[in-house]
Parts: structure tokens; sequence; C-alpha cells
């Protein structure tokens, strides 16, 4: 059965700023290179008329760095391809559709994305993500999307640091 999971991050930056930072090439080298390593690549990054972001990603996951559960199951490197397609800025708010694929592995990773004005802090900004882990094993499927929806909540977490990091020195 699927795993959800779901994360709720603040930012002291504005929606439009995030977004801004969302669309821009050297924030996803930095943040690939950061997270991933020189090897990760950003396939394209493409801002539509109207504001919206289409991103395309393929990183890998080397087999000495994976957790257990997963290394025994996988005996080699897991590359994964990851697509983030942010809508533009309406009434203050932006949405995302997320999606990743391991080419040659029975996994689906699935998930949307909020980002909204802060609730308390007017200055800043909330980004709500959820989404769907799925892996298709037979007897230790669970134990692998466990693994996998906790290591992408621990993603948010140094995505959200990175980001603020980011647009205090870029913007």
């Amino acid at each position: 059965m699927p795993r959800t999971f779901d994360r709720v991050a603040d930012h002291p930056d504005s929606v439009e700023n995030l977004l801004r930072a969302f669309g821009d090439e050297q924030y996803w080298r930095a943040w690939l290179t950061a997270e991933y390593g020189t090897d990760a690549t950003l396939d394209s990054i493409q801002i539509g008329p109207d504001g919206s972001v289409d991103v395309a990603c393929t990183f890998t996951l080397r087999h000495d760095q994976l957790p257990g559960v997963v290394s025994r199951v996988y005996k080699s490197d897991l590359e994964i391809k990851r697509w983030e397609s942010w809508s533009a800025l309406t009434d203050g708010k932006a949405t995302c559709t997320i999606t990743a694929s391991m080419p040659g592995t029975p996994v689906k990773l699935s998930g949307s994305a909020d980002l909204i004005p802060h609730p308390v802090d007017s200055t800043g900004a909330q980004l709500r993500v959820g989404g769907t882990v799925e892996v298709r094993i037979p007897m230790v499927g669970s134990k692998i999307e466990k693994v996998i929806a906790n290591q992408l909540m621990d993603l948010a977490t140094t995505r959200r640091q990175f980001t603020d990091e980011w647009i205090s020195r870029n913007q």
C-alpha cells in the first residue's frame, strides 16, 4: 500500500522571492550540487511567459550510501529523474506538481506543493508539501516505502535551509 507524507516549511522570504529562486538556473545548479554532488544534472528549466516554472533534473544515489533495506534489494547505484512544475503566481500563491522515477525499479513517487503567504508572518511564506511513494516489491516494499518517505521528509528540511540561505545571498 502506498505511503503518504506531508511537510510544512516556514520561510522568512515571500512567495514571490521563493518562486523567483525556483525559476533561477543558478539556484538549481547550486542545490543539486549541494545535495547530490557534481554528477547531478539540471536537464532543463523552462520559464513560461506567465512566470510558471518547469524543471527536470537527474541524480544518482550511490549504492554505498543507500539505507540497508534498499541496498539489499538494489545491488547498484540508483538513478532518479525528478520533475517540478510550478504554476504562475495567482492571488499571491503558487502550486507545484512533483514527480520522480527510478528507471528499472518498481518505485513511483508523486506529490504536490502549495506555496502560500505565511499565515502569521506577513513577510514570510509557507510551503506545504504532500506526496506518495509506492514500491511494488512483495515482502519488503512497505519497508522501502517507509525509508524513502523518511528521506524525502529529511530532504524537505535540507532544501528549506538551502533555499533560505541561497535567497539571502543571491536576491
